[in-house]
C-alpha cells in the first residue's frame, strides 16, 4: 500500500522538473521575446518552446492556453476569451502585428473584472 503514494510522489516530482526544464529553456523564437517576459511577469509558463510554436499557459488551469504558430507568410495565434470557455484564433502577416494583438488580448484577459 506505501508503494503507491511513493510512486504518486516520484512521478509528480519527475513532472514538476520536466516543466521547470522547459521554463529553463532559452526562449527559441526571439520574436516573442517581450511577450514571453510578460507572461512569466504573470505566473503564465511556456510548455511548448520551438522556433514555429509556442505555447503559455498558467499553472492551475492548464486547458487555458495562448497558442502561438509561425508559418512561412502567417503567424496564428489562439487566445482565451474572457470569462468563456473559448479561444479566438486569428492569422497575422507579420511578428510585429501578431505580438501586438497577442499582448492586447493577453492584457484584456488578465486584468480584473470590474463590477458593474
Amino acid at each position: 500500500m506505501q508503494q503507491q503514494p511513493v510512486q504518486e510522489r516520484q512521478e509528480r516530482q519527475e513532472r514538476q522538473e520536466k516543466k521547470q526544464e522547459i521554463m529553463d529553456l532559452e526562449l527559441k523564437n526571439k520574436g516573442f521575446s517581450i511577450f514571453h517576459d510578460i507572461c512569466y511577469a504573470h505566473g503564465w509558463h511556456l510548455v511548448v518552446n520551438e522556433m514555429t510554436h509556442l505555447c503559455y499557459t498558467k499553472a492551475g488551469d492548464e486547458t487555458t492556453t495562448i497558442d502561438i504558430q509561425i508559418g512561412r507568410d502567417k503567424i496564428a495565434v489562439t487566445v482565451p476569451l474572457k470569462d468563456s470557455a473559448y479561444q479566438y484564433r486569428t492569422t497575422f502577416g507579420n511578428y510585429s502585428d501578431a505580438s501586438d494583438y497577442i499582448e492586447q488580448r493577453f492584457f484584456d484577459y488578465v486584468a480584473p473584472r470590474l463590477s458593474p
